[in-house]
């Protein structure tokens, strides 16, 4: 008994310490939140506690943030953001606020979003990563999180690159980057608009580098700013990063931003790792500048010219030419990295294409050649992974977006890793009933670019790419197993897809100038010329919600909706 009441009398000191301490965190708590509010509101943002306001005041870091001390609630009611005018509440959060205070200091939250964190279902780790992969430990991308970025430069400049977007125009900005309690500061940012084609979109992408000598952001001093536009959805790319991941591929992880430039919201993005240095050495070599080896990395690129009424002259399908190494240099690749030591040339490269053509494939040493020049898992997986995901812009549909890198500066032994997952997931430039036959063999491409075609033809490769399929369908690939992790992220990123789409975009492109594919036009093999007209020119009229391009039907012959897709793949 006298144990019973000790016990009670520690609990009850307990619990009434707790209590007099979160009441009497009237010591003061500091409140820290983000809002897109500019100095031409004439507005003063506030914390609200038991109905008192509170003015915050403007960080000297950045204009989006704003600080201030006020007491804890002594209620149950919460604290809450809001605008203020001579004393006076002019606009509110649309919610109350219970959760965040940590030893007196909140998070940096973002005005009226109901959630600093999220619990997202991982997707399971269904292959071990390449042998090759030592990836460093990074903070970069943190599961349930999304970041804000603002990037500060000269006004003028900044126009003249949303004025320009064909024209590759860089800027020195300083940048701020915050996510939960991490804020980072950074000068002499090189920011730039990222893509290609996507540059004539209303929503433009960007690339940023991060200055040398100074900081990294978690490990990384290169990244692109994905724009999400074409994606209603804007979960494709998280998917389809999550699922590479999950596969064991060397590639970028993926996390969301909310991205400012001076006192202009850009909106909602995916960030990304740039395939630049030091990605390689962090993701092969553990970070170590003196003890890894770079290879050369070489990035398919398409072909060089453009659609029109002119064929390409090459693509980046891994052809040879024989003793022509000046034709690998037409536009169809580029050389992204530079080896550690050593020229940088395409030689690597043609000698790669050369084996391909020539390689063995019926002989009892053919599996142990092909290893000796590719990283085979690499491959493998990643094919596995186009025909699955629906990726209707690699290497077999578009024979592009993808990096072939050379192990190390003196190796004749390359990695296959991916690249620009977005038209994955029923987003495509393929006919879709193409890309669902349930047959790999009939997948756009496959059984006819080089290096595909010759390594089905090798029987231990296709009876490894035939178990691959099955396992990455049953263990990945499906709704029972993505539909967990489709679920969180929508609730995640809801908010954001509708205050994205609330926004007028910065790009001054006059989109209507868009050269539109007329009969002339040579829309290579596999690409539709119907499938492409819609994802240039109808989709965005048919104004497909967020949840119709999550569930479907979405009237589009070019995009499905995400689970609409799985439930066919599946």
């Amino acid at each position: 008994m006298v144990l019973l009441i000790i016990a009670f009398l520690a609990s009850f000191s307990a619990t009434f310490l707790q209590a007099f301490l979160a009441v009497d965190a009237k010591q003061e708590v500091e409140y820290r939140v983000i809002s897109p509010f500019t100095g031409q509101d004439h507005h003063t943002l506030a914390v609200v506690v038991d109905d008192k306001s509170y003015p915050l005041i403007r960080s000297s870091v950045s204009q989006l943030v704003h600080v201030g001390t006020a007491p804890a609630s002594s209620r149950d009611d919460g604290y809450y953001y809001a605008k203020i005018k001579d004393n006076v509440i002019v606009e509110e959060e649309y919610m109350r606020r219970f959760t965040g205070i940590v030893d007196t200091t909140t998070p940096y939250q973002f005005y009226n979003r109901s959630r600093d964190y999220w619990d997202i279902t991982p997707l399971p780790q269904v292959l071990d990563p390449l042998s090759a992969i030592h990836r460093i430990e990074s903070e970069l991308h943190v599961s349930g999180e999304i970041a804000t970025i603002h990037v500060m430069g000269n006004q003028t400049e900044i126009d003249y690159m949303h004025t320009n977007v064909l024209e590759d125009y860089q800027l020195k900005t300083d940048m701020v980057y915050i996510r939960g309690n991490d804020i980072q500061t950074f000068k002499d940012v090189e920011f730039e608009l990222g893509g290609r084609s996507s540059r004539r979109n209303p929503k433009v992408s960007y690339n940023f580098k991060i200055a040398k000598g100074g900081n990294t952001l978690h490990g990384y001093r290169r990244f692109k700013l994905r724009s999400l536009y074409n994606d209603p959805s804007n979960i494709r790319e998280a998917l389809a990063y999550g699922a590479i991941e999950s596969a064991g591929l060397a590639s970028s992880h993926f996390s969301y931003a909310r991205v400012f430039i001076n006192n202009q919201t850009a909106g909602f993005f995916g960030l990304i790792e740039n395939f630049k240095n030091p990605w390689y050495r962090n993701e092969f070599g553990n970070g170590s500048k003196k003890e890894y080896s770079q290879g050369t990395a070489y990035q398919g690129n398409g072909g060089s010219g453009y659609f029109g009424s002119v064929p390409k002259k090459h693509m980046s399908d891994l052809s040879y030419y024989p003793d022509n190494i000046t034709a690998y240099s037409d536009g169809q690749y580029k050389i992204k990295e530079d080896p550690s030591e050593g020229k940088t040339n395409y030689q690597h490269l043609m000698e790669l294409t050369k084996f391909i053509s020539e390689a063995p494939t019926e002989t009892d040493d053919a599996v142990r050649q092909w290893e000796e020049h590719l990283d085979m898992d690499s491959v493998l997986r990643s094919m596995a992974l186009e025909v699955l995901l629906g990726y209707s812009d690699g290497y077999s549909t578009s024979a592009e977006n993808y990096f072939v890198y050379q192990e190390a500066a003196d190796s004749k032994r390359f990695i296959y890793m991916p690249w620009d997952l977005d038209l994955t997931f029923g987003d495509t430039r393929v006919k879709l009933s193409d890309l669902l036959t349930g047959d790999y063999r009939d997948f756009p491409g496959m059984v006819v670019r080089p290096l595909t075609s010759q390594f089905l033809r090798v029987d231990e490769f296709r009876e490894r790419f035939d178990t691959l399929l099955k396992v990455l369908t049953e263990k990945l690939v499906n709704l029972h197993v993505m539909g967990p992790f489709i679920d969180d992220t929508v609730a995640m990123v809801r908010e954001d897809v509708e205050w994205d789409n609330s926004l007028a975009r910065l790009s001054r492109f006059n989109s209507s100038s868009n050269h539109k594919p007329s009969p002339n036009d040579i829309v290579p093999w596999p690409l539709d010329r119907e499938t492409m007209y819609d994802r240039l020119f109808v989709r965005d009229k048919l104004n497909i919600t967020f949840d119709k391009a999550v569930t479907g039907p979405t009237g589009s012959i070019s995009l499905c909706g995400v689970k609409e897709i799985l439930s066919v793949f599946t």
